[in-house]
């Protein structure tokens, strides 16, 4: 690594950090600093493979975009795990990929939620006695904003084919960073708890561009045989004003030059999960395209994966296999489970150990 690929403000992000996961994780001292070394290791290789544009240091110190920027430090770790070969330009996608010959594009965003959904998110109150009409338009806010992205980076990676900047022939993908959609304060969040769900039970993005929406119990043919969870499908929903927002775009070829997009919640948090789970947890979700120009070969990102196939099973699942159930877990459970793995290891420890 040559001096001008070290991160110069490494020490002013680490203090930024350590603060932060104090606030979420108190009295976890120990565990912080091992996400703080984890969190260290990844900046000074995202530097170090000159990932960085020029405006990278000054970005990331500004509240206004430090999120999108952290977001991208974190995604080029999650690709570099992968085993994708990264590099980057100051004009383009943020990364240009490749791994097993193939050559992907991957253009990341970390959307704002609008000030009534910070309201929402940042009502304690709310979140101790949920109330469904709350919950309801926090959904729809989200819904809204995420279809909202993904359509504004479409229209520009369209503009970059266009200009000859992007292949024809390269697959496309638009990486969405959920963090925000998150109350801030919350732990847990980026480690077990990710990808942020929708009215529907399941991932917010597969509303946003497979047209699911909520889920409801069907009855049996017959008293021996359970009842059925399927799920209803639409292809718009609205905003305050009326106007329709199209919710099932990878079900035409509308954004056929989209081979997919790519959720992970990405903040601090990935320092802990990455401590204590390895590559384990936090690894997102892909929603691929099946009407693409350029359709993802399988497997190429590791990651749960969903698609036009996937959708029909939730619609019309066989009898066979009945879903009968969503199991959910709360936070404080996760951490819960979380400390019961620490704990684990540290026993695992002793015993090599002697």
């Amino acid at each position: 690594m040559t001096e001008d690929a070290k991160c110069k403000i490494l020490d002013i992000l680490l203090e930024k950090w350590k603060k932060i996961l104090l606030g979420r994780y108190p009295g976890c001292e120990e565990l912080i600093e091992l996400a703080l070394k984890s969190l260290e290791a990844l900046t000074e290789r995202f530097y170090g493979y000159e990932l960085n544009d020029t405006q990278f240091d000054t970005a990331i110190l500004l509240e206004q975009q430090y999120h999108q920027r952290l977001g991208e430090l974190i995604v080029a770790d999650r690709l570099l795990r992968d085993g994708f070969e990264l590099s980057s330009k100051d004009f383009g996608p943020d990364f240009k990929a490749t791994k097993n010959g193939k050559t992907v594009w991957f253009e990341v965003v970390t959307p704002n939620p609008n000030d009534e959904m910070v309201q929402i998110l940042e009502d304690v109150q709310g979140r101790l006695f949920p109330k469904h009409e709350t919950n309801c338009r926090e959904n729809s806010l989200a819904l809204l904003k995420m279809t909202g992205v993904i359509e504004t980076k479409a229209n520009i990676i369209k503009g970059y084919i266009e200009k000859k900047i992007i292949p024809e022939d390269e697959p496309v993908v638009i990486v969405v960073n959920d963090s925000l959609f998150y109350p801030r304060d919350v732990y847990m969040v980026g480690v077990t708890e990710e990808v942020q769900k929708g009215s529907s039970g399941l991932p917010l993005v597969i509303e946003a561009l497979l047209g699911l929406d909520r889920p409801y119990w069907q009855p049996p043919e017959s008293p021996t045989e359970p009842y059925q969870l399927k799920w209803n499908t639409r292809t718009d929903v609205f905003k305050d004003n009326g106007s329709p927002v199209s919710t099932d775009r990878f079900q035409s070829d509308e954004y056929k030059h989209i081979s997919g997009v790519f959720v992970m919640t990405a903040r601090e948090d990935y320092g802990i999960s990455l401590s204590v789970y390895g590559d384990e947890k936090n690894v997102g979700l892909l929603v691929k395209n099946l009407n693409s120009n350029n359709i993802l070969p399988d497997g190429l990102l590791k990651t749960r994966t969903y698609d036009s196939n996937e959708l029909r099973k939730l619609i019309d699942p066989t009898m066979r296999k009945p879903i009968t159930s969503l199991v959910t877990r709360t936070l404080h459970g996760q951490y819960f489970f979380m400390v019961q793995h620490l704990n684990k290891l540290s026993q695992e420890h002793v015993i090599e150990e002697s």
